[in-house]
């Protein structure tokens, strides 16, 4: 079992970095949570890529898929093999903060 926990202070309309996950392991089963706070809004697509994410291998570029689109706090699960996770923010107003938790299981 693998977790992360990602915080983003004043977030802003952008694409966050990658976060890995172990996609070869048998039983493959992700959780991840959003939780906004602060006084703004925001709009972001929760992301998921098939692409191999090797920093080694800078003739790849990731190509992203869209799970769900969100706007407050949320918790959802994945049962489909993916690379990698993240937050892309479409629209931000005000002053707001996310944290982005994921956790992965598997054997």
């Amino acid at each position: 079992m693998r977790s992360s926990e990602i915080s983003y202070i004043g977030v802003s309309a952008t694409a966050m970095d990658w976060q890995s996950l172990d996609h070869h392991v048998p039983s493959f089963h992700v959780s991840f949570s959003v939780f906004k706070t602060g006084t703004g809004d925001i709009t972001a697509d929760v992301q998921r890529t098939l692409s191999n994410l090797d920093p080694a291998d800078t003739a790849v570029s990731a190509r992203a898929s869209t799970l769900m689109t969100i706007s407050d706090t949320t918790a959802a699960a994945i049962s489909n093999p993916a690379a990698a996770l993240r937050l892309n923010f479409t629209a931000v107003s005000g002053s707001a903060n996310v944290t982005f938790q994921i956790l992965q299981a598997g054997n």
